[in-house]
């Protein structure tokens, strides 16, 4: 099974493609390739690389069959128009060279910190832990010990 990280694009190649405005919807709200792809339950990055891959005239009419169900687009003319203006705007074909970034919603790898400073922690953390049991051992040597002559009398006894 491949990684997700190594089946999709950049996000910043097809944001032009993903965020551009489809129409309306009912509510008046601006719908775009993103939220009309979400809307049919598609992952619109792995939707878009899909589209990227294919020739211009059937990814036009692939999308154009994905706007049946956008409001506002009733005609089969409208749907190709949009179609072909949103297809010019996909980066050219996404090739196995290109497939080797994380989606945007994944963690930047860049986040997480280098080897060498969890080492550093693990090994600052051992020395902190054995300093506190070095000073617990000093402290416990140095309190007062019992003196020789304490030792042969009891408590309440009178001389």
């Amino acid at each position: 099974m491949m990684s997700a990280k190594a089946a999709y694009p950049p996000a910043t190649s097809f944001n032009a493609f993903l965020y551009a405005s489809v129409g309306d919807d009912k509510n008046g709200m601006v719908l775009t390739v993103l939220s009309a792809f979400a809307r049919q339950d598609v992952d619109p990055w792995e939707q878009a690389a899909d589209l990227s891959r294919l020739s211009p005239g059937l990814a036009v009419r692939k999308l154009a069959e994905m706007f049946e169900s956008v409001p506002g687009l009733s005609s089969p003319a409208d749907r190709a128009n949009l179609a072909g203006r949103l297809v010019a705007l996909l980066p050219p074909g996404v090739d196995g060279a290109n497939r080797a970034y994380a989606r945007p919603h994944d963690p930047p790898t860049a986040a997480r910190p280098p080897l060498a400073a969890i080492v550093s922690m693990i090994l600052l953390y051992g020395a902190l832990m054995c300093m506190g049991e070095w000073l617990s051992l000093c402290m416990s040597a140095s309190t007062p010990a019992e003196s020789s002559t304490d030792r042969g009398s009891t408590p309440g006894a009178t001389q």
